[in-house]
């Protein structure tokens, strides 16, 4: 596979392809749309978010960053696991339906 570190890129030719396409890397929700995979995604209570940011680190697809003290969410990328629902110490996040 010619690839840097193991990420599969939209460019690959089926003949770099991984055996059953398997992702041998993580942090690699970037390149695809993973967001479309779910029908949960993490709801903001601005109200009693302390901006620790305890949730940033522990989510698998980097889908949520900083910008000053407002967290920001790609829910392009985001999958609906909860991890960050589950981080938060202030009950600041909570999991809810798609379209919500």
């Amino acid at each position: 596979m010619s690839s840097d570190n193991n990420i599969i890129k939209p460019d690959v030719s089926w003949k770099e392809i991984t055996p059953g396409g398997a992702i041998y890397s993580a942090g690699n929700s970037e390149y695809f749309r993973t967001g479309d995979w779910s029908s949960l995604k993490p709801k903001l209570d601005p109200g009693k978010c302390r901006s620790c940011y305890l949730c940033i680190p522990v989510c698998p697809d980097s889908v949520i960053t900083a910008d000053g003290d407002k967290l920001q969410f790609n829910f392009n990328l985001c999958k609906g696991c909860g991890i960050c629902v589950q981080a938060c110490s202030f009950s600041a996040l909570k999991m809810e339906k798609e379209g919500n």
